[in-house]
C-alpha cells in the first residue's frame, strides 16, 4: 500500500508544477498575480472538497460493509446485537470496538479496504472525466483560435 501512496505523491508532485506553468504561461504579465492567486485558491478548494467527499464516501462504504456482515458482528458482540449499525459507525469513525474480537478487527480491515477501493475508483473516474474535458477543450480552442482564422 505504501508504494501506491508513493506513486500518488510523485504524480501530484509532477502535476502541480506543470499545472502552474500552464496557467501562468497563458496569463499576461499584468494579470499574472491574479492568475496565480486564482489558480492556488481553486486548487486548494478542489483538494479540500475532493478529500472531504472521498473521505465521506470511504467511511459510508466501510460502515455499510461492516454493518452488512452482521453475522460476524453478532458473534463478536456479547450484548446489544440490535445495534449493528451503531457499532459499525463507531468502529469506522471513532475506532471504538465493543470488544477486541479478532473477527471484528478483520471485518474492520476489510470494510476500510472496501471503502478505500470505492474512493479511489471514483477519484480515477473523475480524473479521466476531467482529462477528457480538457482534451475536448483543447481541440475546440485550437479550432477557434487558429492563426489562419485571425483577421
Amino acid at each position: 500500500m505504501g508504494g501506491w501512496f508513493a506513486l500518488l505523491g510523485i504524480g501530484v508532485g509532477l502535476a502541480v508544477p506543470a499545472t502552474s506553468i500552464a496557467v501562468m504561461s497563458l496569463a499576461s504579465a499584468e494579470l499574472s498575480g491574479a492568475a496565480s492567486a486564482t489558480m492556488n485558491a481553486l486548487r486548494q478548494a478542489g483538494m479540500t472538497i475532493g478529500i472531504a467527499l472521498l473521505g465521506t464516501l470511504m467511511s459510508e462504504r466501510a460502515i455499510h460493509v461492516f454493518a452488512s456482515a452482521s453475522a460476524v458482528v453478532e458473534r463478536g458482540v456479547e450484548k446489544g446485537v440490535g445495534r449493528v449499525e451503531q457499532i459499525a459507525r463507531e468502529a469506522i469513525t471513532q475506532h471504538v470496538f465493543p470488544n477486541t474480537s479478532i473477527a471484528l478487527q478483520d471485518l474492520f480491515t476489510r470494510a476500510m479496504e472496501s471503502g478505500f477501493h470505492l474512493a479511489m475508483l471514483l477519484a480515477g473516474l473523475a480524473c479521466f472525466g476531467v482529462l477528457s474535458l480538457l482534451l475536448m477543450g483543447n481541440t475546440h480552442a485550437g479550432q477557434r483560435y487558429s492563426p489562419s482564422s485571425s483577421p
